[in-house]
């Protein structure tokens, strides 16, 4: 049994470093791509370039942390498909449910979402009601990490 919970860690870490790199990559390529179309058209970052930074490193991380989130439901559901429609439904279809809440609700449970609180550590600026970038960060890190450890305390269970 440890063999199989060095696997799931081998996995992860392998997961973990291949999407970092990925998607720093990607988010990098597609700001710069994104400020040379842009260039003349809006204010230019240079007077903020180093916030802007960030939030693209942010942007990677993020997508490295719903890689891990999808990875951890995967352990707990063990089922693909049911793995893809929790997922889906998670980072789609729940904030669609919300919007039809009653506003003092939406406002509550929308910042707490995946994918407002990948909003959150994106943007440059955030509405007063949603976290702060690195609060949205520490929160989502948090779902992962809880993710995680459900994921691996239910597959060691299952293997004993």
């Amino acid at each position: 049994m440890p063999n199989r919970i060095r696997l799931i860690l081998a996995k992860l870490v392998v997961l973990v470093t291949s999407m970092l790199v990925i998607s720093e990559i990607i988010c990098l390529a597609a700001f710069l791509i994104g400020m040379q179309i842009f260039s003349g058209v809006v204010p230019s970052v240079h007077s903020a370039a180093m916030r802007c930074f960030v939030r693209v490193l942010l942007a990677g991380v993020y997508l490295t942390l719903l890689a891990v989130f999808g990875f951890s439901l995967g352990l707990i559901l063990r089922q693909s498909v049911a793995c893809i429609s929790v997922f889906v439904s998670l980072l789609l279809i729940v904030p669609i449910i919300v919007f039809l809440l009653p506003q003092s609700l939406q406002n509550s449970i929308q910042k707490f979402e995946p994918s407002s609180l990948g909003s959150s550590m994106m943007s440059e600026v955030t509405k007063s009601e949603m976290f702060g970038a690195w609060s949205a960060l520490a929160i989502l890190t948090t779902y992962v990490v809880v993710l995680f450890v459900i994921g691996v305390t239910m597959f060691q269970r299952r293997d004993a």
